[in-house]
């Protein structure tokens, strides 16, 4: 692959979207599976759970590996071990084996970000990258407009079970392209030995740097806001709001578009505003959406309501997901995967938690909901603004 902007754009799009693709067209068959198998909404989730946890733990490795043989070996191999798992999921009968081959395909879809974040930042300088991240991250805005609508359909007409058949499509397609078109992009003077103790020193330089800690709090916080949502939403709004399951990809539609929209207005700001004071702007649009959510379900609690104050938190993450992702490495450019992985380890272990947190509150109300939507809001706010002045 040329160093060119749209060839750029396109593989790390798709790199971007494969675990919100994954997953984004699963959400919605969660009640249904939960009926299926007879099992509780609290096992059932342990799908998005566990799925979530492996692809923290899968982040840990890709990154290193990635400095150390380069980014095209580590794509095929991450993308053969998404397949085995998403080929698992169809055939499996139970929920236990879905809950286990869940975690081998967040394993193998945990390459994706980290390999699309390192890619561009092997390729362009951190005001560039920013530009480029935010066009990357509104194909994961388009993954989560799509999958639930696809997953709905094929949930409500056909069988949950072909949802893995769609996934399973979008990995080939990766594993084709990538051993076709790409070249590889990390120089051979880069590369560096996967040692464990030169890993562990590499994580321990960026938990020193305040600038990493500042950005990957606040992200981690709004990731698991999200994820919060993406756990109960689909429960909330079929058992409390009575969202028929043919209709619960509309319900994550407004999100997405809001996130794409506002990831395309990001692009274009930090061309003439700084990245840092964006992502506090985004912050605080953050927080907006979770009182708007609180104070919705209080009020008001509808299915509006619920989705309006939803919307402005995905709007916000339109923003501080592409500067904070991009600033928060920006100091170690020679550690652009390490550092991609720690952030994703963090971020993704803690929504996994969150997500898992809010399902066990989960009480047929979306009060449980709204409440860790509001608190995770105001900390991320309050963290970046605390570090700040502490630095």
């Amino acid at each position: 692959m040329k160093s060119n902007t749209v060839s750029i754009i396109f593989f790390s799009s798709l790199l971007m979207a494969i675990s919100p693709f994954a997953t984004d067209t699963y959400v919605p068959s969660l009640p249904t599976i939960s009926k299926t198998l007879d099992s509780p909404a609290s096992t059932v989730q342990m799908t998005l759970s566990v799925y979530l946890f492996a692809f923290a733990i899968g982040q840990l490795f890709w990154g290193p590996l990635a400095d150390s043989i380069g980014r095209k070996k580590t794509i095929l191999v991450g993308i053969i071990i998404f397949l085995i798992g998403t080929a698992g999921c169809y055939f499996s009968s139970d929920i236990e084996l879905i809950i286990f081959f869940r975690g081998i395909q967040g394993f193998g879809a945990s390459f994706g970000q980290i390999l699309a974040r390192a890619i561009i930042r092997d390729l362009h300088s951190p005001s560039e990258g920013t530009r480029i991240t935010a066009f990357s991250t509104m194909a994961m805005g388009s993954a989560s407009i799509i999958g639930p609508n696809i997953g709905a359909i094929l949930t409500s007409f056909y069988s949950w079970k072909f949802i893995f058949i769609i996934v399973f499509i979008y990995g080939v397609i990766i594993l084709l392209f990538t051993s076709i078109k790409f070249t590889e992009t990390h120089l051979e003077e880069n590369k560096t030995s996967i040692n464990p103790k030169e890993i562990f020193n590499n994580f321990y330089i960026l938990i020193k740097d305040i600038n990493f800690c500042r950005y990957t709090i606040s992200l981690t916080l709004v990731f698991g806001c999200i994820f919060a949502f993406i756990s109960s939403g689909p429960f909330v709004a079929t058992e409390v709001y009575k969202i028929d399951t043919a209709k619960l990809g509309l319900v994550f539609t407004p999100l997405a578009l809001a996130f794409i929209l506002f990831s395309a207005v990001t692009s274009k700001l930090i061309t003439v505003r700084e990245s840092s004071n964006l992502f506090l702007i985004g912050l605080y649009i953050s927080v907006l959406g979770g009182i708007t959510i609180f104070l919705g379900t209080l009020l008001y609690p509808n299915i509006i309501t619920l989705l309006f104050g939803a919307m402005i938190i995905a709007a916000s993450m339109g923003i501080v997901v592409p500067i904070g992702f991009t600033l928060a490495i920006s100091n170690h450019p020679k550690i652009a995967g390490t550092a991609s992985t720690l952030l994703g380890f963090i971020q993704a272990s803690f929504s996994a938690l969150f997500g898992y947190i809010t399902v066990i509150l989960y009480d047929n109300s979306a009060i449980p909901m709204s409440i860790v939507m509001l608190v995770l809001t105001s900390f991320s706010l309050l963290a970046f603004i605390f570090i700040k002045n502490k630095t």
